[in-house]
Order: structure tokens, then C-alpha cells, then sequence
């Protein structure tokens, strides 16, 4: 029994292992029609992917820079304008130029340097200046064997004679200043001098720009008067003034006022002074610039001079930076700065000797170019540069006699 038994067993298990050979047979053959032994693309190896680290990201510590001929000779670390973006110049800039044989009045588009003869004319025109609103152009002319002062239309068009002083012994004098509506020009009538005598304006005059005649606001003969001009917001004139024995004095009034009178504006000397935008008065006096209300209240010391003094005093359209020229008292230098509307961090624009002594200088309605008067190899030439970006500059007339007195067009 036990022999028959153990046989059974191994027939079972032989049986088994047949099953398990058949069973592992059928896979194999299901594998294979299924193509499991086929070749296949070997799977992607992914790449670890590193998480950052968390960033500190640190606040940037405001640029100081400090700051000279500064009120009291302090040096007062302020934070460095932020520089807006560069524009291109454009625009038309009116200046006087010789190169036809004779003064002319020219326009250059300050984009491509093309300049064009409006005058054309045998007589001297010279000093243009442009209306507010950039539409008129007055100047001065001998066309009539006098001195007189004209007014055209930007493109030449439309040409007035405003002023009729020939018989008179009187001729009007520059500068010119527009009123802010454009209707009438603030300029001074003095006596005709002859060579060695020094000239004395004695009259305030106010000239329509329709050519319709002017009005005399003011008249001194003993005293000399210059550099009138009008207030942004058109309440006030102001002038400089001195008798033959007294320093130089600011003056005001009020064009609107009947009688009209002017009115000593500060008790020290003011030998140049601005308007800026907002209609404030910006004075050199004694070793300081300073700016002032037109009522006298409100006054702020921008900046104090002790090796140079400013020869030119101009605000940036915006009314946020003031731009001056400086002259050094030890060498004939000019330096270009711009500043901070409260006289801090100071900036320089243009280098020894770049500009031309006595200079007229005008700024692009953006307020970022400025237009002046260059001189190399002996002939006076137009330039621009912008005020926060040196390295972009220009030459616009080359060498073709001299051109002067650069106006950019409002």
C-alpha cells in the first residue's frame, strides 16, 4: 500500500510539473504573438528637478551725491533724480546766421539739420524770438535804413513791421519778451547813441503784435534799464534798473495796473535773474541764486557761489530742474549745470570752453535739449546736447559764416 501510494504521489507531481511546463508554454507563445520580445524605445530619464532657494531680494540704496556750491557752503547728500528716457531732438530752432553776406533769419528742423532761409532779405535781420505758441517769429531789421522790430509766421508767411521809430532818435533794444496770450511784446526804447557814449533806455514799451502801435508803460531818462521780460502767468513785468550811481536793482509791476508803476522787488542787488514756470522769480544777488514769490514772501536759497557766478538762469519746462551757466571768476571758463528745483545735486552738461561767451541758449519743449552757440576755426556754430544723457549731441550748421542766437520752437 505504502509502494502504491508513494507512486501516485510522484505521478502527481510529475503530472504537475507537466502542467506547469504546458501552462509556462502558452504564456511564452501569448508573450510572443503579442510581441512582447519585440525591440522598444527605451523610457525617458527624467531629470531632477532642483528647487530654488528662496530669494532675499534687497531694497537698492538710494545714489548720494554731494552736492557743491550749495547754500552755506554745506555739503548736503540728496538722491539722485531718476534720468527719464532720452527723447530725439525735433523740432525747428530759429537762430540768425551771416553766411549769405548779411544777417538773416534761418529755421532748422533739429532732427535733420536742414536749415532754411526765411528772411532773404539785403537788410540785417537778427535775434528771433519765438510767439509762446510757436507760430510767430518776431526779430529785428534794418529794412528800412532804421532799426526796427518785425514779426512773421514760422514759415516766413505774414510779415509785419510793428514798430515805426525812425525820426524819432529813439531804437528799440534787445531782448524781446512775449506776452504769455501772444498779443502784444515787452521791449525798451532808448535815445540812439553814438560810438563811445553808453546807451541809455529810458522807456518800457508794450507793442501789438497785429502791428497796430505800442504803448509806453514806463519812461526814466536817468536811469538804465534792461532785461525786461513778462511773468509766466502774465500779472507781472519785471525789469533790471540802476541810476548812474546805483547797483542794479529787479523791479516789478503790473501791466494791467492804471497808472502803471514799477516796484524795487528786493533790497540787495540783483544783477540776472528768471522766471520759472510757476511764475516765481529766480534772482542772482550778491554770491547767491535764490528763488522768490513776485509778492516777496516764500524766499529759498538754492545755491551760493564762491569761485564762479551765473551768467544764465534757465527752468526746465517740468519746473523740477533749473539749469545755469557759470563763469569762473579766475579764468574765462563757462560750465553748465543742472540742478535740482531746491538747488541740490548739482550735474554738469557742458565742459570748459564748449559755449561760447555771452551765448544765447534755448531749451526744447521737452526740456531735455538744449540748443547753444559753439565757435571753432573761427565761425560761430549751432549745437545741442541733452541735458541728462551728454554723450547725445549734435552739431546743426556747419561752418557757413556765423550762426547765432539759437531759438527752439515752443
Amino acid at each position: 500500500m505504502a509502494t502504491e501510494a508513494k507512486a501516485n504521489a510522484m505521478s502527481q507531481k510529475v503530472f504537475t510539473l507537466i502542467e506547469v511546463v504546458l501552462l509556462g508554454g502558452l504564456v511564452v507563445f501569448v508573450m510572443y504573438i503579442g510581441g512582447a520580445f519585440k525591440g522598444r524605445d527605451p523610457a525617458p530619464t527624467l531629470q531632477p528637478t532642483a528647487t530654488p532657494l528662496p530669494v532675499k531680494t534687497a531694497k537698492p540704496a538710494p545714489t548720494l551725491t554731494a552736492t557743491s556750491d550749495h547754500p552755506a557752503e554745506t555739503t548736503i547728500p540728496s538722491p539722485t533724480p531718476t534720468t527719464p528716457a532720452i527723447t530725439q531732438p525735433a523740432g525747428l530752432i530759429a537762430f540768425e546766421s551771416n553766411r549769405d553776406g548779411n544777417s538773416e533769419i534761418y529755421v532748422v528742423d533739429a532732427g535733420n539739420a536742414f536749415p532754411i532761409n526765411l528772411t532773404d532779405n539785403p537788410a540785417e535781420d537778427y535775434a528771433p524770438l519765438w510767439s509762446p505758441d510757436g507760430s510767430r517769429l518776431a526779430f529785428f531789421s534794418t529794412r528800412t535804413g532804421w532799426l526796427e522790430i518785425y514779426a512773421m509766421n514760422a514759415d516766413g508767411s505774414n510779415l509785419k513791421q510793428l514798430t515805426k521809430t525812425k525820426g524819432t532818435n529813439t531804437a528799440y533794444s534787445y531782448p524781446l519778451s512775449w506776452s504769455p496770450d501772444g498779443e502784444r511784446i515787452l521791449a525798451l526804447r532808448g535815445r540812439v547813441w553814438q560810438v563811445g557814449q553808453q546807451p541809455r533806455p529810458g522807456s518800457l514799451d508794450l507793442i501789438r503784435a497785429n502791428g497796430s502801435g505800442a504803448t509806453t508803460l514806463y519812461q526814466n531818462k536817468d536811469t538804465y534799464v534792461w532785461q525786461p521780460s513778462w511773468s509766466p502767468d502774465g500779472n507781472y513785468v519785471a525789469l533790471i534798473m540802476a541810476g548812474p550811481l546805483q547797483e542794479s536793482q529787479l523791479y516789478l509791476g503790473r501791466p494791467e495796473e492804471t497808472p502803471f508803476s514799477l516796484n524795487r522787488f528786493t533790497s540787495n542787488s540783483c544783477y540776472n535773474y528768471t522766471w520759472s514756470p510757476d511764475s516765481k522769480l529766480t534772482c542772482y544777488a550778491g554770491d547767491r541764486l535764490a528763488i522768490v514769490n513776485p509778492d516777496g514772501t516764500g524766499g529759498q536759497s538754492l545755491i551760493s557761489f564762491t569761485s564762479s557766478y551765473p551768467t544764465a538762469i534757465l527752468w526746465l519746462p517740468t519746473g523740477d530742474f533749473m539749469l545755469y551757466v557759470a563763469s569762473n571768476f579766475n579764468a574765462p571758463k563757462l560750465k553748465v549745470y543742472v540742478v535740482n528745483d531746491d538747488g541740490s545735486d548739482r550735474r554738469e552738461v557742458l565742459l570748459d570752453a564748449e559755449m561760447m561767451e555771452g551765448s544765447a541758449l534755448s531749451l526744447s519743449p521737452d526740456g531735455q535739449w538744449l540748443a547753444y552757440n559753439s565757435k571753432a576755426d573761427d565761425q560761430a556754430n549751432i549745437y545741442i546736447v541733452n541735458v541728462y544723457d551728454t554723450y547725445q549731441h549734435a552739431q546743426l550748421t556747419i561752418n557757413a559764416g556765423d550762426n547765432l542766437s539759437p531759438q527752439w520752437q515752443p
